[in-house]
């Protein structure tokens, strides 16, 4: 289990850990108002610790964009996510347990991948 303590900085509030051990969910969004991409979606850091053949592989920080529609829908409700990955080791490692938990490839290139969860609560 990650000792969530052992974190520094103040972009990690808490682990949403997955029942086997592996982290899938996401940390708590950043409260820093700069902490934007270009477009204006807030980041969102999602700290995911990869399995891979039963060895640890390390944990990962990613960045997680999400549009203010989806903030409004994760504090309010319904859940959609879309999860981009620009990074090719990343890719490789972290794509395939996304779509064991449920994600799927909605764009794709060798430079970037993106994936879209509808949560079971969703609105369609």
């Amino acid at each position: 289990m990650l000792d969530v303590a052992k974190i520094e900085s103040d972009e990690f509030i808490g682990l949403t850990t997955h029942e086997n051990g592996r982290v899938l969910g996401y940390c708590n969004i950043s409260h820093d108002p700069d902490c934007r991409e270009p477009d204006g979606r807030r980041v969102f850091i999602s700290y995911i610790e990869a399995l891979e053949q039963g060895q640890e592989i390390g944990p990962y920080l990613l960045r997680v964009s999400f549009s203010v529609l989806d903030i409004f829908a994760m504090e309010h409700g319904p859940l959609r996510n879309l999860v981009e990955f620009t990074d090719g080791h990343t890719m490789r490692k972290l794509v395939p347990i996304c779509k064991e938990s449920g994600y799927k490839v909605i764009e794709s290139s060798p430079e970037r991948i993106v994936l879209y969860r509808d949560f079971p609560n969703s609105l369609s």
